[in-house]
């Protein structure tokens, strides 16, 4: 082959990756692999939620505590 011309490079089948294995999924509509996925993915956003939501109440509980507590 002569170095001027390229090499044909092979085509790969358009795919989305799944969100939680990263495992290619075929079908362009889905998310996820498989149940067992879908289930992990809601069981971690749900667990993310969660400790979110514990922090922006706590800190501000912690914050406030501290403030009543500091001598004047």
């Amino acid at each position: 082959m002569s170095k001027f011309m390229k090499e044909a490079q092979p085509r790969v089948v358009k795919h989305r990756h799944c969100v939680v294995c990263h495992t290619p999924v075929l079908e362009m509509d889905k998310d996820y692999c498989s149940q067992k996925c879908q289930d992990q993915f809601k069981k971690a956003e749900r667990s993310r939620k969660y400790t979110t939501l514990i922090m922006v109440l706590v800190f501000p509980t912690i914050l406030l505590i501290m403030l009543l507590l500091t001598p004047r």
